[in-house]
């Protein structure tokens, strides 16, 4: 897809990664809670790895995965850094305070944490059922770090720090996806739950959900 110029065409900045909710479900997320979803493509239809089409499939990262976001003459791979790349060029929260980014980029390392923790599940040797239910179970792994995530949660607003920022949404979008896994997740998690709604209330982050419905993570083997 391109953009019409006065001048000559621009290619519009690109992601590429499947249509599922996964990897890319962060960045699509806080880019539509900021705003900026019309600002990027998503490109969902590569070939899944193991299909003859992915070994010449050219719009792989450096690591020859997804995803991988092309901007003119950046190209750049890792979904964290993808996330980081955009909210830097978009000049998201730049005007939070000190504190107020910590609690965001801290929030975000925790997302990574237990998001390493679902993709070890998903593709454990013992089986993905065994897996997740003793992750979700009391003093599993997932359930350990939400606890912890749920404890840095503000009273007042919900939020990790003043407001809703990045890190914020980035922990939404987790949510998201493990709510396909466990329905019943933010029972015990009253602050989670409130932040949630609150993100989900947003019409830009509504449309991207409905865009990303397809879950990639499966709770039974």
């Amino acid at each position: 897809r391109f953009q019409s110029s006065a001048q000559a065409p621009v290619i519009m900045p690109t992601l590429y990664y499947w249509g599922v909710k996964s990897r890319a479900h962060f960045i699509n997320m806080v880019m539509a809670w900021s705003g900026h979803q019309d600002d990027y493509e998503w490109v969902g239809s590569q070939p899944f790895p193991g299909m003859p089409e992915w070994a010449t499939c050219e719009t792989k990262s450096a690591w020859g995965q997804l995803p991988y976001f092309e901007d003119e003459g950046v190209k750049i791979g890792q979904g964290a850094a993808i996330l980081q790349y955009l909210c830097k060029k978009h000049s998201i929260d730049k005007d939070c305070s000190l504190p107020d980014f910590a609690a965001s980029i801290q929030a975000m390392e925790g997302v990574w944490d237990i998001f390493a923790v679902v993709n070890q599940c998903q593709y454990s040797p013992e089986g993905r059922t065994k897996a997740f239910d003793a992750a979700f179970a009391e003093g599993g792994a997932i359930a350990k770090k939400l606890a912890v995530m749920e404890t840095l949660l503000s009273d007042d607003n919900a939020s990790f720090g003043s407001r809703i920022q990045a890190g914020d949404v980035c922990y939404v979008a987790l949510i998201d996806l493990l709510l396909d896994l466990e329905p019943d997740l933010c029972k015990n998690l009253p602050k989670t739950d409130r932040l949630t709604s609150i993100v989900f209330g947003n019409e830009a982050v509504q449309k991207i959900r409905a865009k990303s419905s397809m879950t990639y993570f499966k709770r039974h083997d």
